[in-house]
């Protein structure tokens, strides 16, 4: 039986053009970018050809990219740089663990945190804005992890940069894997490669203008003293690469939805999320009454990938803290579990030997 991979949130196989990209580079010989001979020298353009591959690709004419070893240390990095100036917060309770855990540290010291509203299919309630000033941080992803929500960065990137207000966007299951432009208003980007097929290990942080910075920990002025350590060239020309060349994400519609379709039909699912703006490759299933765990596990066994929220609180038998928040009953909420496809699978994949798998593994729980 052949095994069949429906984690890609979670990590993307290794694209091809990301591989030349990264072979390519490991041939060059030795890649310091901060030294100042001729190989140093060669790796530093490469490098910095990489950086400005990626601006383009974005859209963005200026600003600065700082590589890092992905989204969650770029998410990091941009709030310890940049604490609000009003000290007031205002994120959705359907982020990353990594923003939750980071607002939930500003809020321990003082700072005034204030949840965005939603809707039960996780949309964000924009009316927070009549009450966003100078100042203000707003965070928000560009696409929910778990759900696959596309959230409205345009609008809110026009009314922040009205009011004065940052905006920090969180892109990581957007940028890369289809043609996104960061939108006037945005002020920060947390980016990664390896959901988009590149590399595991390397992501970046854009800031659209250059800001007083506090490492996050001592070392070498590396990427304008923001990072401190030794570049990894390779890997960003990797991201870069997938980048500039986005693969095929939308041609998985038809895919999700029939398998979607299927699941409710012969299993009894639940469609979760905003099932009419979202990514093209992304399901967010209830199986109620059952627990997401045991149906990873037994859809494992019968060959598939799947997981039970995002793939960072992976082992935990709670419920998924951005499936509660969508208020769903606590028998929903405990037999969520997420499929998300990647390239070429939508003409590889058989709609109902997915489906029959997923009745084989239901009647072992």
């Amino acid at each position: 039986m052949d095994r069949i991979y429906a984690d890609h949130n979670a990590t993307c196989p290794l694209s091809s053009v990301a591989r030349a990209a990264l072979l390519g580079v490991l041939d060059l010989g030795p890649l310091n970018p901060g030294a100042v001979h001729g190989e140093g020298q060669r790796a530093s353009r490469v490098l910095e050809g990489a950086r400005r591959q990626i601006r383009d690709a974005l859209g963005l004419g200026g600003g600065v990219v700082v590589f890092t070893s992905g989204a969650t240390e770029a998410n990091a990095l941009a709030f310890s740089a940049r604490p609000p100036r009003s000290g007031r917060v205002w994120v959705s309770p359907l982020e990353h663990a990594s923003v939750r855990e980071a607002v939930r540290g500003w809020e321990a010291q003082g700072l005034s945190v204030h949840r965005m509203g939603h809707d039960p299919r996780g949309r964000v309630d924009l009316a927070f804005l009549e009450e966003v000033r100078e100042g203000d941080l707003v965070v928000l992803m560009a696409a929910n992890n778990e759900l696959g929500n596309l959230n409205p960065i345009d609008a809110l990137g026009f009314a922040c940069a009205a009011r004065g207000a940052a905006l920090h966007v969180d892109a990581a299951q957007l940028a890369g894997r289809l043609p996104w432009r960061v939108p006037e208003g945005v002020t920060s980007v947390a980016l990664s490669a390896h959901k988009a097929g590149g590399p595991v290990g390397i992501g970046g942080l854009w800031l659209a203008a250059p800001q007083p910075v506090i490492p996050l920990w001592p070392g070498g002025s590396q990427e304008r003293g923001w990072r401190p350590g030794t570049e990894d060239v390779a890997k960003a020309s990797a991201m870069a690469a997938v980048y500039a060349a986005p693969e095929a994400w939308s041609e998985l519609v038809p895919l999700r939805d029939a398998i979607e379709r299927g699941l409710v039909e012969r299993v009894g699912a639940v469609v979760l999320g905003d099932v009419d703006h979202r990514l093209p490759h992304t399901s967010s299933i209830a199986l109620p009454g059952r627990r997401a765990e045991e149906v990873v596990q037994a859809l494992d066994l019968e060959g598939v990938a799947i997981s039970a929220g995002a793939a960072c609180s992976a082992g935990s038998l709670d419920p998924s803290p951005v499936i509660e928040a969508l208020g769903v009953a606590p028998e929903v909420a405990q037999g969520a579990v997420r499929l998300s496809w990647g390239p070429g699978q939508g003409s590889r994949v058989s709609v109902e030997d997915i489906v029959s798998r997923f009745e084989r593994a239901l009647r072992h729980l």
